[in-house]
């Protein structure tokens, strides 16, 4: 599940693959160590954001996307902040 809490620290750290020799905080790596699948749906998440800012994708697919983002986050915070970081 998507967090506010986890989406702040991917902003934080801009998405980064090299999380681990990156994060010095101990609460942020635990976070990220129990969350990685989470970290991997929000990079997938604003790549599809950014592809339907560009017009890139059919309607139906953006559907799909935005289904998707609301089955994976705790609230609807957590989905305007996504939409914030692209659209």
């Amino acid at each position: 599940m998507i967090t506010l809490e986890l989406l702040e620290l991917y902003d934080k750290y801009k998405g980064s693959d090299d999380w681990v020799g990156r994060v010095n905080e101990k609460k942020d790596q635990r976070l990220l160590e129990t969350h990685i699948k989470d970290w991997q749906l929000i990079a997938s998440f604003l790549q599809d954001l950014e592809m339907i800012k560009n017009k890139l994708v059919s309607s139906s697919y953006e559907v799909l996307v935005r289904k998707k983002i609301e089955e994976s986050v705790s609230d609807r915070m957590v989905i305007e902040r996504l939409y914030r970081m692209v659209l």
